[in-house]
This record gives C-alpha cells, structure tokens and sequence, in this order.
C-alpha cells in the first residue's frame, strides 16, 4: 500500500521533464559549440583503444550501479520505513564514517592483495548494501550502510589504480592518460542522466526498492565483465600497511600545499555530502529521479564551463573562488526560503501556490549548486 501510495505520489511532473530536457538541450548546443573551435584530437593506437574501451566498460557499470541509489536512499528510509530524520541521519553518518575510516586503508590492501581482487570484492559488499534495502529493521540497514561506506571508498580509490598502473605497465604515452579520464568523465556524466531517468521509471512501476534492484543487476554484470576483461596488478606488496599510511602523513604535514589542497578539497565536499542527504526533504514531494537527472546534466554543464575557462586561459586559482561564492550563495536559498506548512486535512490554495514556488526557487538554487559542482571536481584534480 505504501509502495502504491507513493507511485502515485511521485508520477513524472510534466515540467520537471521539461526542464530536464531544456537542460540537456542546452549542454548539446554549448558542448557542439566548443567542440567546433577544438578540433583537436589525440591520435591513440587499436591497442590502446582496446584497454580503454575494458577500463570504461567496467567503470560505467559500477558508476552506473552507485548512481541509480543515489535519489532514493533518503526517500526509501522516510516513506517506506517511517524513519525520523534524526535515525536517516544516524544512517548517513554510518555510511560516510566508514568510508572515512576504511579510506586510508584501501589503497594499501589494493597494492597489497590485487587491485582487480579488490573491485570485485565492491561488487560483492555492494551487492549486499543493496539487498539490505528489502529490510526495515533499522540495524540491518545499518549494516547496509556499513558495507555501503567501505564499497564506495573502493569504488573511488582502486578502479582509477588498476587503470593507471595497466597504462604504465603496457608503456603507452603519458598524454593518453588524460584522454582516458576526460572520456571517463564525459561519458559517466551521461550514465549518471541515464541512472536518474531508469530509476524514476523504476520507482514509478515497482516501488522503491526496485532501483536498489536494479543495481544489484549491474553490479553482477560489472563483476563478470571485471573476470572475463581484466588482468590482476599490484603495488607494492611488501610494504606494510600502516607504515605506507604513516608516510602518506608525513608527506602531507611537511609540504604545506598538499595540506591546503585537502582542507580545500574537504570543505567543498562537505557541503557536497550535506547536499546529498538534504536535498530531498528539502524539495519535498517531487520526482526524485528527474530531478536527479536534471542535478546531473547541471554537473556536466559546469564541467564544459571548466574547459572553455581552461581553454581560454583563465588561471584555476582564480575561478574557483568564484565557484566557492556561487555555491555558497546557491546554499543560502533554501535557508530564507521555506515552505509554509499546512495542517493535516486544511487545503488554502494560495499557500499551495506559494510553496510550488519556493520548491522551484530552491531547485534552480540546487541546480547552480551542482553546476558549481561540476566545474569543482576537474579543478581540484588539476590543482592536485
């Protein structure tokens, strides 16, 4: 009954469609326009080809898998299981405290027992985050989150070491590297559109379990393709553990910039991760998955800002300040602008007026917000 009720509250609003469209349309036309003026192209070989085209396959997959819970973990807790906001957020501290705590480590246990082992074994603890969703009772969900926080600290950290280390091992040029991140970037930005769309029509038609599902299926044929695709690599096996860690630490407190880099890095994707667990209450009854959409194509509109800044020789120093104001006061409109809440059982059609357009106010604010986003990330990893 629950799962029927909010099919029938979240069916696909005509204007959040339109505006995903009106979104894509404009990325189409601003990436066709640089592209135009860059017409240049690296000149890679089959090979190459080849080994980027067993990394990108395996890489969307599971970038496919993570995108397609990403709108509905709060929204599964809230409507489904009746949770309180505080327990939802008890569950998301879980979830990134692990990925803290087993973020540092991960790296290590990838040189040391196999990069490949490793992101098969994400496909495995993800998978099982995912079953845990079938379940209310709030301490295996917990434990979902648990398996959820050491699989995404996999998911960013031994994927891209697998990939960089096969290229140096098969001595292909330096340049070709950044061709391989670029395309990953482009294209994940597309998966990611694709997750919102699918998982929308998902929840429309089965309920909102059936995305987390839908993931699981992925990360199945992600980990086949890993089996049937890739080669094992390794780091460094001999060293320990905790003395790479404490190496790692001492490099970063004795060069300041690296220091700078992590403060700045970290505060940006604080307010990123807050994003991601308010976002929902803080739109309400929308479609979750248009609108997940939409935040995507937003990203992808603010990484093509990032390359026609670069291209134009605008110091990176320079804009992201810029980006750092923008965001911040993209944050601020969900502050001053709320909705006004109605008692059970009274309808006042003004005030219903009104809160639609505080919802659309705050997702054109969340909207700049993800396009900060998106010109963010390639300017943190060149300054790294």
């Amino acid at each position: 009954v629950v799962q029927k009720a909010h099919r029938n509250m979240e069916s696909p609003n005509p204007l959040f469609i339109a505006c995903f469209l009106c979104l894509l349309i404009f990325l189409y036309i601003l990436r066709s326009s640089l592209a135009e003026k860059d017409r240049s192209k690296i000149i890679v070989s089959t090979e190459f080809k080849t080994f980027q085209r067993s990394y990108l396959l395996v890489f969307l997959i599971m970038m496919g898998a993570d995108w397609l819970q990403g709108p509905y973990v709060y929204e599964l807790y809230r409507t489904q299981y009746a949770y309180s906001e505080t327990e939802i957020g008890q569950l998301f501290v879980v979830g990134f405290g692990t990925s803290m705590l087993f973020g540092g480590f991960v790296g290590s246990a990838a040189d040391k027992y196999g990069r490949k082992k490793l992101c098969i074994v994400y496909a495995l603890l993800y998978s099982g985050c995912c079953w845990t969703k079938h379940s209310p009772d709030f301490h295996v969900l917990m434990f979902g989150r648990f398996l959820g926080g050491i699989s995404t600290s996999i998911l960013f950290s031994a994927f891209e070491s697998w990939m960089i280390h096969e290229h140096h091992s098969k001595s292909f040029p330096n340049e070709w590297l950044s061709e391989t991140f670029a395309t990953a970037t482009t294209l994940n930005g597309f998966v990611a559109i694709f997750a919102g769309v699918l998982g929308g029509l998902l929840v429309d038609n089965f309920g909102l379990v059936a995305p987390f599902d839908a993931s699981w299926m992925f990360l199945f044929m992600g980990g086949g393709a890993i089996l049937m695709l890739w080669g094992e690599n390794y780091g460094d096996q001999q060293a320990p553990i905790l003395a790479t860690l404490k190496e790692a630490g001492n490099r970063m407190f004795h060069d300041p910039r690296i220091l700078l880099i992590g403060c700045i890095q970290s505060l940006f994707e604080s307010a990123m991760y807050i994003f991601v667990f308010k976002w929902t209450p803080a739109l309400g009854d929308v479609p979750h998955g248009w609108v997940f959409a939409s935040f995507m194509t937003a990203v992808m509109l603010g990484s093509t800002i990032f390359s026609y800044l670069v291209r134009t020789g605008h110091k990176i120093e320079r804009f992201l300040i810029g980006v750092f104001v923008m965001a911040s006061v993209s944050l601020l409109v969900p502050v001053f602008v709320s909705p006004t809440k109605l008692e059970p059982g009274v309808e006042d059609d003004a005030i219903t007026s009104l809160n639609t357009k505080v919802t659309w106010l705050r997702f054109a604010s969340f909207l700049v917000f993800e396009a900060c986003v998106g010109v963010f990330w390639p300017s943190i990893c060149t300054m790294r």
